[in-house]
């Protein structure tokens, strides 16, 4: 699961696209009337790797906003993080691993 938060400061709702169809959507995340949340669920082993394109049509600013977002990507900020935990650090190392077992399985 990825979970992308944004700020809405308008309270516009935008509409969006999303590059897959498992994914939430909901505003006022946390409480918090600025924030939304897009969330991308049920990530299938071999896809952990894969770049989910995340698009909100903005009216108020009459453009698009868009963002490329994959769980290796978090993998990688632990990583790169000095003060990130060692276990942590394990765990992003495994998960990585489970990716690319999971493409050389499914090809």
């Amino acid at each position: 699961m990825v979970k992308v938060y944004f700020t809405d400061k308008y309270h516009e709702h935008p509409d969006h696209d999303v590059g897959t169809e498992n994914y939430d959507y909901c505003y006022n995340a946390d409480g918090n009337t600025d924030l939304g949340l897009v969330t991308i669920k049920d990530i299938c082993a071999s896809d952990l790797d894969k770049v989910y394109c995340i698009i909100l049509h903005l009216r108020n600013d009459y453009e698009n906003r868009s963002v490329g977002i994959s769980p290796m990507h978090y993998c990688y900020q632990v990583l790169a993080s000095a003060t990130a935990d060692e276990q942590l650090k394990d765990l992003v190392r495994a998960l990585y691993v489970y990716n690319q077992k999971a493409n050389a399985y499914f090809g």
